[in-house]
């Protein structure tokens, strides 16, 4: 099955795609503009931002039914989780990185950012080219 590029679900996706891009591109920028123009603290201005994405997710999530009872569902061990989640990921990681953009530029920070899923996937393929190495060195000959 070929997709129909003038397709509504296509089109939809493209759409989605393009803004989730922008979005992200120019989360750098605001946050330094954020940071530098508005005289925010890195960690009032992460707090405010991910305050302010948490209550239109929220918002969002609560407007379906079936999101609404996914959500009543969840037990007690399951919030726990997630708010443990919350704090190590968004408020500390997120947190250290408003402090980092404060205290260098923004592209410094979203290059440093960027790489390691590059990098990653590079020490993966190093490390498979080691191993087929190892086996081909130590079969009988």
């Amino acid at each position: 099955m070929q997709s129909n590029p003038s397709h509504p679900s296509h089109l939809r996706a493209i759409a989605t795609a393009l803004f989730v891009t922008v979005l992200w591109s120019s989360s750098w920028i605001l946050v330094r503009v954020g940071l530098d123009d508005e005289d925010l603290s890195p960690l009032t201005f992460a707090g405010l931002r991910y305050t302010l994405a948490a209550l239109v997710l929220l918002g969002w999530s609560t407007s379906r039914p079936a999101h609404r009872t996914q959500i009543q569902q969840l037990t007690r061990a399951r919030w726990t989780s997630l708010a443990m989640l919350g704090v190590v990921y968004f408020t500390v990681t997120q947190g250290a990185q408003f402090v980092a953009i404060d205290a260098q530029p923004a592209a410094t920070s979203s290059l440093m950012l960027a790489p390691p899923p590059c990098s990653s996937r590079c020490c993966q393929a190093g490390r498979s080219a080691n191993r087929r190495n190892e086996s081909s060195s130590s079969a009988p000959r």
